[in-house]
């Protein structure tokens, strides 16, 4: 499975999405508030397209290796609670990224190339957002642990009931 995908596409395919699920923008804060146009010519987007690209990229990589590629995926899971995507968000990139790749492979774009894309990408979003669910989870029982009382006020306060 070969990755060599034009960043540009990924561009193009983030403009799109954006346009279709306007409500993703906001939680790109660099791109909040900026009409479609210019954010087609946003060198922040362009980055963030060569960096989801490189994501792929290393998941194809790892491959073989499905210890280090479950490791991968679920700290970018992780990445993604610290940066409050809402968990539907991962939902939609595997489409888009389809959508991409597809026009630049053309004639070699066939039923088993999109079979293992989707594959792969299920893969990528499962583990995402499995690692996303456990982050907040583990953010949200955190703010639920009991306090303990410091040592010099519990044993003056069971002094107080022995008397």
């Amino acid at each position: 499975m070969s990755c060599d995908v034009e960043p540009r596409a990924l561009e193009f395919s983030y403009s799109s999405l954006f346009e279709s699920h306007p409500d993703m923008q906001s939680v790109f804060l660099p791109f909040t508030g900026l009409v479609l146009d210019d954010l087609k010519k946003s060198k922040l987007l362009s980055e963030h397209a060569l960096r989801v690209m490189g994501a792929v990229q290393r998941a194809v990589h790892r491959l073989e290796e499905p210890e280090k590629l479950h490791a991968f995926l679920s700290d970018l899971g992780r990445r993604h609670d610290k940066n409050g995507a809402k968990l539907e968000y991962i939902d939609y990139i595997g489409p888009q990224f389809l959508s991409a790749i597809r026009p630049i492979l053309g004639g070699d774009w066939t039923a088993e190339t999109e079979k293992a894309w989707t594959l792969l990408l299920g893969y990528m979003i499962a583990t995402m957002k499995q690692a996303l669910l456990e982050a907040r989870n583990a953010s949200a029982s955190e703010g639920l642990k009991p306090m303990a009382l410091p040592p010099s006020s519990s044993s003056s306060s069971t002094a107080a009931m022995d008397d």
